[in-house]
């Protein structure tokens, strides 16, 4: 997973992880709620998971695009 944040030192709510299919998805999203969120948790579907995500570096390309920086990543417990 991936925490993504709009500025250094932000703190997100502790919402469960969000997976977007793909990048028109995340856009979509932070386009809407890049100035009023304080942070969000991505889920990154590891590969042959079956899952489908935007990419790592997709995610971050992005939310810089939106002034949001990648904050942390960390696995997450299946």
């Amino acid at each position: 997973m991936m925490r993504a944040v709009p500025k250094a030192g932000a703190k997100s709510a502790d919402a469960p992880p969000r997976l977007f299919k793909n990048q028109d998805a995340w856009e979509s999203w932070l386009e809407k709620n890049h100035a009023k969120s304080t942070g969000l948790w991505l889920r990154l579907a590891k590969k042959d998971s079956g899952l489908q995500s935007i990419s790592y570096a997709v995610a971050l390309e992005v939310a810089l695009c939106y002034g949001w920086i990648d904050g942390q990543k960390k696995p997450e417990n299946d």
